[in-house]
């Protein structure tokens, strides 16, 4: 499956920071991602199974 350039920044993003708080989320925009389509890209790519709840989550509480 081919991903888009937002969905390939927000991997890249994460997997390099693995338990990213609902903070560091927001800084998607900053980062060349459209902010209101980060949480579908979020959703998309965890139903891919390319990345966790845990690590990705941004509409709930942090655990930690």
């Amino acid at each position: 499956m081919e991903l888009n350039n937002e969905s390939r920044k927000m991997l890249r993003y994460i997997y390099q920071h693995p338990y990213v708080s609902c903070l560091q989320l927001l800084s998607f925009k900053n980062k060349g991602i459209n902010r209101a389509r980060a949480d579908e890209t979020m959703r998309s790519l965890i139903s891919q199974k390319l990345i966790s709840c845990r690590s990705a989550s941004c509409k709930e509480a942090d655990a930690d």
